[in-house]
């Protein structure tokens, strides 16, 4: 069985390959359907790494919203912006498998600015004492 510690690292490296994805597409040709994806995978791995981390459970889930509140039940380091971090779940699942004509682009300097955020965050819990 892996240890806590190995699995939040597993976590945080599959986090920041997201991350640097959703930067590369976000520059590219590429629908946004895609970016979006990449942006939420990346915040949703980040929460779940540092949640691991600190030994919090959490079910499988893509929402945002749900694991940022584990975040603040368990006592850790409170995320900036998580009413905007929520509304990155939607590019997980329903715009991303949904109608590719929806009319609602992504905002891509936001999506990058979230996902810089909160890899930041969870830098910053894995670099602290305990961490």
């Amino acid at each position: 069985m892996s240890e806590p510690r190995d699995v939040a690292a597993g976590l945080l490296e599959s986090a920041r390959e997201e991350a640097a994805t959703a930067r590369l597409l976000a520059d590219a040709e590429v629908p946004d359907r895609i970016v979006g994806f990449h942006a939420q995978q990346a915040v949703e791995m980040f929460l779940k790494a540092v949640l691991a981390l600190r030994g919090v459970s959490y079910e499988r889930t893509h929402d945002i919203e749900r694991l940022s509140s584990l975040v603040s039940s368990g006592g850790l380091e409170p995320l900036a912006r998580i009413d905007e971090l929520a509304q990155l779940t939607p590019w997980a699942v329903e715009r991303r498998y949904g109608d590719p004509f929806d009319p609602e682009p992504l905002d891509r300097e936001w999506a990058m600015k979230l996902v810089r955020s909160t890899e930041d965050w969870a830098g910053r819990a894995f670099a602290a004492p305990g961490g």
